[in-house]
């Protein structure tokens, strides 16, 4: 294997290196990264890697086609799709690696004790009735945008403590183009997390 200088290794092995090297890609480093570069990079890979299966998903999908120019459109579309979801990698990396500095390279690992959270967010700033439904429009260059957000009737816990599952939807034109479920739980002081 190959090492570049800033610590993550050029790959020219298979697949079982590529999952090696990434697990121990923070070994490369001169000086040693901090818990925060290591997450960040980590995050980055699993970015990369979530392109990457977009990318083949789609191409099977366009090689099984039987319209020649649907099947090359296609193929492009998901060129141009991997190339962007690398390009906003990239930027999320480089947001997280600046977060990383203002945190003065210190690990974000805050004690959680579920009996300092609770249910429901009544926060005045930030309440979250359930079955309430919010919906925002803003014309982009790309289209106009809706999003959705709707507090559900439903519940996860995460590390002891139960949060509020709330939908986030995302419209350009009419198409949905992000679909996420988000959770929210407030602190006993009124803060929401």
């Amino acid at each position: 294997m190959k090492y570049r200088t800033d610590g993550i290794k050029c790959l020219t092995q298979g697949a079982l290196g590529v999952v090696v090297a990434l697990s121990v890609s923070s070994l490369c480093s001169a000086q040693g990264p901090s818990g925060c570069e290591e997450s960040t990079r980590e995050i980055r890979h699993a970015c990369w890697f979530e392109a990457q299966s977009d990318y083949f998903l789609a191409l099977a999908i366009a090689k099984n086609m039987s319209d020649e120019d649907a099947r090359e459109k296609a193929i492009d579309e998901a060129a141009e799709e991997l190339e962007e979801a690398r390009t906003e990698c990239g930027a999320q990396y480089e947001a997280r690696i600046n977060l990383c500095d203002e945190l003065d390279e210190d690990q974000y690992d805050p004690d959680i004790d579920p009996a300092d959270f609770t249910l429901p967010v009544t926060n005045s700033f930030f309440p979250l009735p359930v079955g309430s439904k919010r919906t925002y429009e803003k014309p982009t260059d790309e289209g106009l945008e809706l999003i959705i957000v709707e507090v559900l009737d439903d519940t996860i816990e995460i590390m002891g403590v139960t949060c509020q599952i709330v939908q986030d939807r995302v419209f350009l034109d009419g198409d949905l183009i992000e679909d996420t479920f988000d959770y929210y739980v407030q602190r006993v002081d009124g803060s929401v997390w």
